[in-house]
């Protein structure tokens, strides 16, 4: 099936298959026969779908093998009709490159854990996978640059603006809280509250001013966040992280590691990838270290816990 790749893991008895395969290819022909620049929406939007049009195919393939595992984790017999009878009744929750830009993530999982559902099933998505030697080399050279050189907000642009680099909008939100505070105080200030977002940043400073304790530094070297939103820039999290917190909100947790795309352009890439993938599922548990990206899942079976 073009939407479930060879060597990917995925429910290969599910009575799911043929109806996420066959409406992947309509989405797909519908995606690729959108006109776009016709939309009313921003060029930055316009630049992101150009961009991930170029692999459309693939992208596809991680919600199609996403959707059907998550829907037989669910065990609803009953999934399809609940969708056609629109039922607000919620069984399953499934998102790709999402948990890795939220702020607080025990927060997330202690919110997800009050919906009301008999069993529920959180399928989430990232391609921050910590555990993968190239994605941490590559990320965190991204996180250094959006800390200190800032990027351009123009999709696509190597231009850089300093003034928007996350330690320089830290700086200039203790500068504005306390302006009393000497240059080498905001300087470090603002380091210690890398990764915080303001109302936090502000509490760290009214700490520091009430104590003269500064905080610590943070523990990993380049998370990094958006200082207004809270939002992660691919946060880089330890897998066991992600379980601990589940666990503690009372969700059963599982992992799966993703595959690459077999799709690409260049047809060099398409007899690599495969080879690559079928490594991932052999190595088993050990193939998080080759895995573009992973499956977080978690299941609400127990009541949550304080």
């Amino acid at each position: 099936m073009k939407y479930f790749p060879r060597f990917t893991d995925y429910p290969k008895e599910s009575r799911y298959l043929n109806i996420v395969n066959d409406s992947a290819e309509v989405l797909e022909g519908k995606l690729r026969n959108l006109n776009y620049q016709e939309l009313p929406v921003s060029d930055y939007c316009k630049r992101y779908y150009t961009y991930d049009l170029r692999k459309i195919t693939f992208m596809l393939q991680a919600y199609s093998v996403m959707l059907t595992s998550a829907i037989e984790l669910s065990r609803k017999e009953d999934f399809v009709e609940y969708v056609n009878r629109n039922n607000l009744n919620l069984n399953i929750l499934g998102s790709r490159n999402v948990i890795e830009h939220i702020y607080d993530l025990d927060d997330f999982f202690r919110a997800t854990s009050k919906i009301e559902s008999n069993r529920l099933v959180l399928y989430l998505n990232t391609t921050a996978n910590a555990q993968n030697p190239l994605t941490n080399i590559y990320t965190k050279r991204l996180q250094r640059i959006y800390e200190h050189e800032g990027f351009c907000e123009e999709w696509g642009s190597r231009k850089r603006d300093k003034k928007n680099a996350s330690i320089e909008v830290r700086k200039k939100i203790i500068k504005d809280h306390i302006s009393t505070l000497a240059e080498i105080e905001v300087e470090k200030l603002a380091s210690s509250t890398r990764g915080k977002r303001k109302d936090d940043i502000l509490k760290s400073v009214d700490d520091y001013m009430a104590t003269g304790v500064m905080a610590p530094a943070p523990p990993h070297p380049t998370n990094t966040c958006d200082p207004h939103t809270g939002s992660w820039f691919e946060h880089l999290l330890p897998i066991n992280d992600y379980q601990r917190l589940m666990e503690k909100n009372g969700f059963e947790y599982f992992l799966k590691n993703g595959f690459y795309n077999t799709n690409y352009p260049q047809w060099y890439l398409n007899l690599i990838t495969p080879i690559v993938n079928c490594e991932i599922k052999l190595l088993s548990t050990s193939g998080i270290f080759l895995a573009p990206f992973v499956s977080i899942i978690g299941i609400k079976t127990f009541p949550t816990t304080s």
